[in-house]
């Protein structure tokens, strides 16, 4: 529904929260809440806001890049947003400033996630063969590309250690990567597919 945000209560599914969250948007939001979940952060179109789970109001809000993706890293200072453009902008929080603007990849980006540490962060696209990228939140230098998904990688997701990364795409394939050596993605990846 246009705009809408609706929680509920995990225990016994009772909705207890709904408001207008983007107006005139066309979509409904993009969501998460904060480690806590004490706030929740949404984004539509163009706009970033935050706002308190309990009583929906309003924290803040600001204007970003046309939003396709997005992911708060764990200790909720950090937003990475990947748009349509290929550019992934990076946000502090809770100000919602806009730290850096990384020129990601050549067409939209569908999924950007921050390792547990914050160390890495991972963007796909349908770039190929470069259609999965990994970071280092420090230089926001490439640290390495990703090859072997065919067409657009859907989404991502690192696992509670940060030494795998999971990747799903059209080609209908999962693909497993690890990361060797200790240095944040500095090691060459193996992937297998099922």
């Amino acid at each position: 529904v246009d705009g809408l945000v609706f929680v509920f209560e995990a225990r016994t599914w009772q909705q207890v929260a709904h408001w207008q969250a983007h107006a005139e948007c066309g979509q409904g939001p993009l969501l998460q809440f904060f480690a806590d979940s004490t706030y929740l952060l949404s984004a539509a179109v163009c706009t970033c806001k935050i706002w308190s789970a309990r009583t929906t109001k309003l924290i803040n809000t600001w204007d970003t890049v046309p939003v396709t993706s997005f992911n708060l890293s764990a200790d909720c200072t950090l937003l990475a947003l990947g748009s349509h453009t290929g550019t992934v902008a990076l946000h502090s929080l809770p100000d919602g400033n806009m730290t850096r603007c990384l020129h990601a990849h050549r067409s939209e980006v569908w999924a950007v996630r921050f390792s547990q540490d914050r160390s890495v962060l991972a963007t796909t696209s349908r770039d190929e063969p470069d259609s999965v990228k990994l970071w280092s939140t420090h230089t926001w230098d490439l640290v390495q590309a990703l090859r072997g998904h065919v067409g657009t990688v859907l989404d991502c997701a690192f696992s509670s250690d940060g030494l795998q990364l999971v990747t799903c795409g059209f080609d209908r394939t999962l693909r497993v990567w690890r990361r060797r050596g200790s240095n944040a993605g500095s090691s060459s990846s193996s992937s297998s597919s099922s």
